[in-house]
This record gives structure tokens, sequence and C-alpha cells, in this order.
């Protein structure tokens, strides 16, 4: 279960001086038709470690029975994703939604054509 900011140092009598206020708040929905608890709203500006994100927007999204392919258009390139079923249908992936596309990996290869 994900708890508010104000939920969990309730629970434990910290969170910081008297005088601070939480910047972020999680909100929880139903549960999703696999019965897990779903994030309805997220009022929280969040930061991430990872430098290539890359804006763009849907295309296409392909449902497979576990997996799904998300294809974004970022400018005149396309990104492929493939991520659970599940999580597309909790973020409600569909064409024209804009998006960003986070990689995550431990090299990136530069290639120059032409070069010798």
């Amino acid at each position: 279960m994900i708890r508010s900011y104000e939920q969990a140092t309730a629970a434990t009598g910290g969170g910081g001086s008297t005088n601070s206020k939480p910047r972020s708040a999680l909100a929880i929905s139903a549960k999703n038709k696999y019965g897990h608890q779903k994030l309805e709203d997220i009022s929280m500006s969040l930061k991430i470690s990872g430098r290539n994100k890359l804006r763009g927007k849907v295309i296409e999204v392909q449902l497979g029975d576990i997996m799904a392919l998300i294809t974004v258009q970022v400018g005149e390139n396309i990104v492929d994703s493939v991520i659970t079923r599940k999580s597309a249908e909790d973020l409600n992936l569909k064409p024209g939604d804009e998006v960003a596309a986070l990689i995550k990996a431990t090299e990136v290869m530069i290639v120059k054509e032409g070069s010798s």
C-alpha cells in the first residue's frame, strides 16, 4: 500500500521540522481489474536520476497477452519500448499521448558514418 507523506510521518512521528510542509501527495484509486491498487493522481514533481529522457508522442500501442509494444515518435526518430501489458493499461497509453521515453543503459555506442 502506498501512503501519503502525512500518513507515513504520522505513523512514525518523524518527517522533519514542524514548519515544513510535504511537497507531494499520492492518492490511491479503487483497485484495477487485476485487484491491485492504482495511483489515481500524482500531485508531485518527480525527479529521476536518468538523464536520457526523450520526449515524444505515442503513435502505436500493441497489447499482447503479457507484454505491450509502445511506439513513440521522438522528432524524426522512432523509439520502441516493450513494457508489461499491466503497465501500459495502468498508464492508459494510447496514440497521441505525450510521453517521455527514459533510456537507462549501461553503455551507449556512438556511430559516425563515413569516418576512416
